[in-house]
């Protein structure tokens, strides 16, 4: 029995060579066709991303606009509010007649609120007053506001140009007016220019915190004049003594107790009235001179 056999086109026949070479072509195309879209896609995506960006902030600010707004008008009805209108003011520490002039530096005037009094520039203002060292202030809600004063304390009287008040640091804050006391140590000598003023005032104050601490008759209360010198000597007057006492200005705390023995030995002598100075500028010992006959 004869079979026939059929043999199909190779794969290199001219037949499959065609279709083959068709296919190739369409994928190509597929291809660049698909190339041709990538780029559309990524650029749709970051619009999209950068549509919900701007939403998101938009909706952000409207957000904190909203906020803004609320937090404003809450603040303007407080400030015109009656609830916290300011209707007593507290001073402590001084009298009344700087009271007085507190309450007329600070401008203050009643049924003002509470939230509008800047404190920080009142307490400026207010310290300017001489007779103020520094000022306290605090806010008692809902209708108070408390001034604690520091009171300037004068420890003595600088005379140049006129007379001043010194404070315990040696700075000068007030001229001594007509009525005012007049009843504490006298500071005089070199101060010819501001920077020499500042070094003798700390100098003077120095001496007089010595003395704060000491007995009679070397008390601060006992002292009546510091005449400054050049060097940072000193010439001391003290009213229980009849002399005029040298000494180092930052010396004199270690010379207090020589100062004493001297003293005692010229009163056990009887000479301490004819005493006319003390010098203590000396190592070892004192140079006593007495006055004439």
């Amino acid at each position: 029995m004869n079979e026939t056999v059929r043999i199909a086109p190779g794969a290199g026949s001219p037949r499959f060579k065609g279709v083959w070479e068709g296919m190739g072509e369409n994928t190509k195309a597929q291809e660049t066709r698909n190339t041709g879209r990538r780029p559309l896609a990524a650029a749709w995506q970051v619009l999209c991303w950068m549509s919900s960006s701007f939403i998101k902030v938009a909706c952000l600010l409207v957000c904190l606009m909203m906020i803004s707004v609320l937090f404003l008008a809450g603040y303007q009805y407080l400030v015109h509010s009656p609830y916290i209108r300011l209707e007593r003011v507290v001073i402590t520490g001084v009298d009344d007649g700087i009271k007085r002039e507190l309450l007329e530096i600070s401008g203050l005037r009643s049924g003002v609120s509470l939230l509008e009094v800047n404190l920080r520039k009142l307490k400026q203002n207010l310290e300017r007053h001489p007779w103020v060292r520094s000022m306290d202030l605090a806010k008692k809600y809902p209708h108070t506001l408390v001034m604690k004063a520091h009171r300037e304390k004068p420890r003595a009287v600088v005379a140049m140009e006129g007379l001043f008040y010194m404070n315990r640091e040696g700075q000068v804050f007030k001229e001594v007016g007509v009525s005012e006391p007049m009843d504490y140590p006298v500071i005089t000598g070199a101060m010819e220019n501001e920077e020499e003023r500042k070094i003798s005032l700390r100098l003077a104050a120095h001496i007089l915190n010595v003395l704060e601490g000491c007995k009679e008759p070397w008390m601060r209360e006992e002292i009546s004049e510091v005449h400054l010198q050049s060097a940072g000597n000193v010439s001391l007057y003290f009213r229980s003594l009849p002399a005029i006492v040298e000494v180092g200005a930052r010396d004199l705390e270690g010379k207090l107790d020589e100062l004493s023995r001297v003293v005692d030995h010229l009163k056990e002598t009887r000479q301490v009235q004819q005493v006319m100075g003390i010098n203590l500028h000396y190592r070892d010992g004192a140079v006593v001179s007495f006055k004439k006959g």
